[in-house]
Formats: C-alpha cells, sequence, structure tokens
C-alpha cells in the first residue's frame, strides 16, 4: 500500500529521525514521485485532504512572518496528530 510509505516518513520524523527540514524533504520527494507515476494514491479524496494539510504545515514552518509560523515542536505535533488520525 503506498500510503505506508508516507506513514514510515511521518513515523521517523514524529520519533526524531528526521529533522524538519530532512522530513520536508523526504515527504516532498515522496509526494513529487507519485505526481510524476500519476498514482491512483494522490487522487483519493481524503488522502488529498490529508496531503494537503501537511503541505500547509509545511508552509506555516518556512513562513517568515511570526504570527502564521510553526515552530518545530507545532510541526511535528501537527504531523502526529494528522499521522495519528490517518493511520490510526
Amino acid at each position: 500500500m503506498k500510503e505506508n510509505k508516507y506513514k514510515i516518513i511521518f513515523d521517523n520524523y514524529v520519533s526524531g529521525q528526521y529533522s524538519s527540514e530532512e522530513f520536508i524533504d523526504q515527504f516532498s520527494e515522496e509526494w513529487r514521485q507519485d505526481r510524476d507515476d500519476n498514482s491512483s494514491i494522490l487522487y483519493d479524496e481524503k488522502f488529498q485532504r490529508l496531503i494537503g494539510r501537511v503541505f500547509t504545515s509545511c508552509d506555516c514552518f518556512y513562513q517568515t512572518i511570526e504570527q502564521i509560523r510553526f515552530s518545530e515542536k507545532q510541526l511535528k505535533d501537527e504531523v502526529r496528530l494528522l499521522s495519528h488520525i490517518w493511520f490510526g
């Protein structure tokens, strides 16, 4: 199941094996590969919402405007929550 690749990336980040920058790189690369392969997983409406929310969280991490910037802890907490909701 292709979703498991994302779960591994999320788990590695939440457990501290990846820095936030490494997580964003790994997540973005996996998404790019799926996009370029025209993977059916990206057409799942619910999965699209998960991916979209993770992308938004990553954008907030890199944001320079303090009011909407995520700290590393906030990004990790968001990924932990989304991973739990999606993968259980």
